[in-house]
């Protein structure tokens, strides 16, 4: 019994993997199925493409051949009729048309002549226009080049004013200094002045205890005019003369101003300097020599300490009180009354005039063997000569 309930199991068994193996053939088969028809689709939809563009390909071919038809049939029957009008055509009708074809192609070449021979040298308008704007821009280059032109010749007009007057100075300042050369003395000897001063040598040893030489030419002189000494070498500062109209431009301060007693060399580079400022303004146009010198001379100091208006009335102050100090000195007191208004400015043109024209004359007499020789027999010489020159000058 058992036995048999065993093989009955196995059997089973059995039957159940052979229905799997089954199941599993059938899923298989299922899927190859499934795939061919996949494949058979395709080639379904290839074949479809392939009769449409058969199809087209077709009807294009026939499309062409009417086509081809239609036009070969049209050249025949142009053929047709060009040989119908040709045939049909008079020749003395032909010639009538060359004649008058003729006629007309003579009157145009005529007319294209006439107006080759009318308009040959005719510039075209927008040539015209190009060549107007060219020369309108030229035009106003040139006025402009003109104005820059005339802008700088005023300049160098002054300016060639400015080196004929520097020249000259430089000339004067050569021919001085060969002069001192020549005839420089020796330093003097202060101390032997005590013994002619009032008060005797100890009072000169006083006063002259560290002053320079020319504080001590300042003293002797104030001796000699009757002046305080006192107020010569212990003046330190000027009080000032107020704002009023009144009072010149370059002098207008309230309170003290410092007495810097300035040299004479310094006096003489202001002075060379305003003259300098003053003639450039002539040449501009600026000034004229009738014009008052106070306004001037107020600019110059400004422009000479950089527009600080203490500085420039200090060296007003200072400038006035040098020419006061140096009156014995021919230009000095030139420019001391032309600045006062006793004198008119013209008269330091006309002094300016004949220096050149005396550096000048003699430059000739120094630079002349026959003038040198002529100057010999009177025995003048050229030494001479710029010694008067420079007697003149000071």
């Amino acid at each position: 019994m058992e036995m048999s309930e065993t093989k009955t199991a196995k059997e089973d068994e059995k039957e159940k993997q052979r229905n799997r193996q089954l199941q599993k053939e059938i899923n298989r088969l299922r899927e190859e199925e499934t795939s061919y028809k996949l494949q058979i689709r395709k080639l379904q939809e290839e074949v479809a493409d392939l009769y449409k563009k058969y199809r087209f390909e077709t009807d294009a071919r026939k499309l062409l051949i009417a086509d081809y038809n239609e036009l070969k049939a049209r050249q025949n029957d142009d053929q047709q009729d060009e040989e119908v009008v040709i045939e049909k055509e008079d020749p003395v009708i032909l010639k009538l048309k060359l004649a008058r074809a003729k006629e007309d192609l003579h009157i145009a070449n005529k007319r294209i002549n006439q107006v080759m021979a009318d308009y040959g040298d005719v510039v075209p308008r927008r040539e015209y226009e190009l060549i107007e704007s060219s020369y309108r821009k030229a035009e106003s280059e040139l006025d402009a080049v003109k104005s820059q032109y005339a802008n700088i010749m005023e300049e160098y007009n002054s300016l060639l004013i400015m080196y004929k007057e520097l020249e000259r100075r430089r000339d004067m300042s050569m021919e001085e200094l060969e002069q001192i050369k020549r005839s420089a003395t020796p330093r003097p000897d202060w101390s032997r002045c005590g013994e002619f001063f009032k008060g005797g040598p100890e009072k000169w040893a006083e006063i002259s205890d560290g002053c320079s030489s020319d504080e001590l030419v300042d003293v002797l002189l104030a001796q000699l005019a009757g002046v305080d000494i006192n107020d010569i070498l212990k003046r330190e500062a000027f009080h000032g003369q107020g704002t009023s109209e009144s009072v010149p431009k370059y002098l207008q301060w309230e309170g003290e101003v410092i007495n810097k007693r300035i040299k004479r060399a310094e006096l003489e580079d202001m002075m060379s300097g305003f003259w300098e400022h003053w003639l450039l303004k002539i040449s501009k146009g600026d000034a004229t020599t009738k014009d008052s010198l106070d306004e001037v001379l107020y600019q110059y100091l400004l422009a000479r300490n950089e527009g600080v208006v203490n500085s420039a009335i200090e060296n007003g102050y200072n400038l006035k009180d040098a020419c006061d100090r140096f009156q014995h000195i021919l230009h000095v007191n030139l420019f001391s009354s032309i600045l006062a208004g006793d004198m008119d400015a013209s008269i330091f043109l006309n002094w300016i005039s004949l220096q050149v024209s005396l550096t000048e004359k003699l430059k000739e007499i120094c630079n002349s063997d026959n003038e040198f020789s002529s100057m010999a027999g009177t025995n003048i010489s050229a030494r001479r000569a710029s010694q008067v020159l420079l007697s003149y000058k000071n």
